[in-house]
């Protein structure tokens, strides 16, 4: 939910588990020692500031590059270069700032 581990400084890895269909609002929010995440298939929402405050980390998607591209962003203020690229089972999903990304199967 909305800002579950908000400021747990010492969550270092997160694998979401399949049952989890939205990310809330700053649920991970200022998570500075967050360096990866793996986001279950069954995500259909990523809430407005969920990774912000973060840093340098890496996100992975049990899906495909396409199935990844249906996930509804609300990356808000929050997303700056730190990611670039959501990993996915068939290759890598590009973040676009503003909300949106493109897949690309390398």
């Amino acid at each position: 939910g909305s800002d579950a581990f908000e400021n747990c400084v010492n969550l270092a890895s997160v694998s979401i588990p399949d049952s989890v269909t939205v990310i809330g609002d700053d649920a991970f929010c200022c998570c500075t020692s967050l360096s990866s995440i793996t986001l279950p298939h069954s995500i259909v929402t990523i809430g407005h500031g969920a990774f912000g405050g973060i840093g340098e980390f890496s996100m992975s998607f049990n899906g495909t590059v396409e199935e990844c591209g249906n996930i509804d962003y609300n990356w808000g203020y929050e997303l700056d270069s730190s990611i670039q690229y959501i990993h996915c089972t068939d290759g890598d999903y590009e973040i676009q700032r503003g909300g949106s990304g493109s897949g690309s199967g390398y």
